[in-house]
């Protein structure tokens, strides 16, 4: 009856023992590729993270959505001030500074824009955030200011989700990459040990090789 096996034994992970001669040459040149190996790869990781350039291109973004809101706060200004919004039902806006225009339809114009109702001006303000443009130019123009402000943004958002994920992913590999650089290194220590001590069998050997040669020669064999 056959005896069930026993546990696994330990391999020895010295090759050089296996069917040809201890040279710690041999086993030296295994623990310096092995030392390569993973500074190429921690090379490879770094020039990785240097391609990215997340926050140059979330500043440029950012610059862009600015410089619009900047410009839809002033057009904001402008349609908020009572004595820009007149009837459009008998002609378009002129300008108060034009020359052309004469001072009697400049005082007509002047007491339509003091008679304005607040609220028909407040539901008028509305419609620029309702997406409805309005009948004056102002509200059709602030209309397309903040859909554009709004694709601005979503183009932003857009920018700053796939840079988070490109970071999450480099961040990944980064800790593979760690914990396999431990793993070499927690080897390399353990191939260094072994190293030691066939560098210590060697010596040994060698000094017995000595006596013993000093011992043949001394019963006359040599």
């Amino acid at each position: 009856m056959s005896q069930a096996p026993g546990p696994p034994q330990r391999r020895m992970r010295l090759k050089i023992f296996q069917n040809r001669p201890v040279t710690v040459v041999n086993y030296w040149r295994a623990v310096v590729n092995m030392s390569r190996k993973y500074r190429n790869e921690m090379d490879l990781l770094e020039r990785q993270v240097e391609d990215i350039n997340i926050e140059k291109e979330l500043k440029e973004s950012k610059g862009r959505v600015v410089s619009l809101r900047s410009l839809a706060v002033k057009y904001k200004k402008e349609v908020s001030n009572p004595h820009r919004i007149v009837d459009t039902e008998n002609g378009p806006p002129s300008d108060e500074f034009s020359d052309s225009a004469s001072n009697k339809d400049d005082e007509c114009k002047h007491e339509k824009k003091e008679n304005v109702d607040h609220e028909g001006f407040k539901k008028r303000f509305a419609k620029i955030w309702t997406g409805t443009p309005g009948e004056d130019m102002q509200f059709i123009e602030m209309a397309r200011l903040r859909q554009q402000l709004k694709k601005e943004e979503d183009k932003l958002k857009k920018q700053t989700e796939n840079a988070k994920k490109e970071l999450e992913e480099v961040l990944n590999k980064a800790c593979s990459l760690r914990s396999l650089a431990d793993k070499y290194k927690k080897e390399l220590e353990e191939n260094y040990s072994e190293l030691d001590k066939v560098i210590d069998q060697k010596e040994i050997l060698e000094k017995e090789n000595v006596e013993l040669k000093r011992r043949l020669a001394k019963l006359g064999f040599l």
